[in-house]
């Protein structure tokens, strides 16, 4: 089984700036290509603000997911005051299939299978939900249990700063101490801390461990 993730940018037409938003988007897929995955090339780019990426290993799709927003909404098009709200950054909608392939193309966005129509068909209904991240998998109670977990961090997500977002990307792709990040943000520990404290750090964590548990339970 693997774990195909598909997204789109949420509103990009508002976004005038389209190849710096391009070159954001490619930044966020070398980040998962090379922290997560350890591989090149897992992310294809179509139609313009719609993207689709396999994940061999599904017990990291939900860290692939919150990176890629991550990276999106620390994108501060609004100059370096920071005067877009929060509900104006560039973000995207993304959708997790968890199954079987049954035909794999040399591109991605022409394979098929079991993990391709989850999430595809799953990123249909969520754009007229209002739903920005959701995960479907072969085992009803993990979708029930997994439904939650989308909710909850929608809401986490959604009240990310530029500020917050930058310092929660760097986190999880790093695994450094709050102190080597405060070298990396240039902003003091404390900072770093209060910028990590308040995005919930601790709850996206949780949330990224009993994911990875119940799949791996579930590979079994």
């Amino acid at each position: 089984m693997v774990a195909v993730v598909t997204g789109d940018i949420i509103a990009s037409k508002k976004i005038e700036e389209r190849a710096q938003l391009n070159e954001v988007l490619k930044s966020a897929f070398d980040i998962v290509d090379h922290k997560v995955l350890k591989r090149t090339g897992s992310f294809e780019i179509y139609r313009g603000d719609s993207f689709q990426g396999v994940i061999e290993d599904p017990s990291k799709a939900l860290l692939v997911a919150i990176l890629i927003r991550a990276r999106l909404r620390a994108w501060n098009y609004a100059g370096a005051n920071g005067t877009k709200p929060l509900h104006d950054l560039p973000d995207a909608r993304l959708s997790v299939g968890i199954g079987t392939v049954s035909y794999k193309a040399d591109k991605v966005v022409e394979s098929d299978g079991e993990a391709f129509q989850y999430s595809g068909l799953l990123l249909d209904s969520m754009k007229q939900a209002g739903i920005e991240l959701a995960i479907r998998t072969p085992w009803d109670d993990v979708n029930d249990e997994l439904a939650v977990v989308c909710k909850l961090l929608d809401a986490i997500i959604n009240r990310w700063s530029s500020a917050m977002a930058e310092a929660v990307c760097l986190y999880l792709q790093e695994e450094a101490t709050q102190l080597e990040l405060s070298t990396k943000l240039k902003i003091s520990q404390p900072a770093v801390h209060k910028r990590l404290a308040s995005a919930n750090i601790d709850a996206v964590q949780a949330a990224l461990n009993r994911f990875q548990k119940l799949i791996i339970r579930n590979l079994k």
